[in-house]
């Protein structure tokens, strides 16, 4: 009797069935959740991707703020004969604070996605780059930067008054802005990535969370905060949240942006 290959073919088979079923899985289009790129006009980024023999795929999109016909106007006017230059997006996929990889998007490269009515509607790009299955499957969030020249491309004018337009009330010209000054620390990091990673989880639970960058002794740090606050009593529910709920022991109340 010689069960032991029998035995070994069986695992064996099953190994590799395993496998084949793993592969055909990452074969399949994934879809990250929307980004909101308030930075740049408010524009959406979004992200599909897909694994095979070595590749992933992506697609890669930006589109106007909402369906709003201004907004669709405000983001033609934006990528308008700005073809040219040196403009491009960053795309990354995080495990953590680790990037897995990192997509250059050019500006140039990308295609117009245009409705009946002749107007931009998406910018996509298309392509592949060389990736391990086992980092496209360590994946878990992602993020985008972008250059300089984008941020200045997208920024909205300032919406100017009409001639003869009504004076503003008393209350309009009297009354001062209100400062939103409190926030809630939540950490603070020397690797930006990791920063950036707890913002995102902390957004994806619906916190107002944002990155501020400080340097102390030539070393710069990223803090982590949530929210814009007008008083200190104002922040003292949400530092209870994030610490009680969130178990965020060590977040603190901070002043300043």
């Amino acid at each position: 009797m010689k069960p032991f290959p029998i035995v070994f073919f069986i695992v064996l088979v099953a190994l590799t069935a395993g496998c084949k079923e793993d592969l055909e899985t990452l074969s399949e289009a994934k879809s990250w959740p929307t980004e909101t790129i308030s930075q740049l006009g408010g524009i959406k980024a979004h992200l599909k991707t897909s694994w095979r023999d070595g590749q992933l795929y992506y697609l890669y999109s930006v589109s106007p703020a909402s369906e709003d016909a201004e907004d669709i106007e405000e983001f033609n006017e934006a990528v308008k004969g700005s073809r040219l230059g040196d403009h491009y997006f960053t795309v990354y996929l995080y495990k953590g604070g680790l990037s897995m990889v990192e997509l250059k998007v050019p500006f140039v490269s990308m295609t117009y996605d245009v409705n009946f009515e002749g107007k931009t509607t998406k910018l996509e790009r298309n392509s592949a780059t060389s990736l391990s299955a086992e980092n496209y499957q360590a994946a878990t969030t992602w993020d985008v930067k972008w250059s300089e020249g984008l941020a200045q491309l997208f920024q909205k004018p300032a919406k100017e008054e009409s001639i003869g337009s009504a004076p503003k009330s008393a209350v309009e010209t009297t009354t001062p802005s209100v400062t939103h000054v409190w926030s809630v620390q939540v950490n603070a990091f020397v690797r930006q990535e990791n920063a950036r990673s707890l913002t995102k989880r902390l957004k994806d639970k619906g916190y107002d969370a944002y990155v501020v960058s400080t340097k102390i002794n030539g070393q710069t740090w990223y803090r982590v905060r949530v929210g814009h606050l007008a008083t200190q009593e104002e922040a003292k529910p949400l530092l209870q949240t994030l610490q009680k709920k969130e178990k965020y022991t060590k977040a603190f109340i901070a002043k300043g942006k």
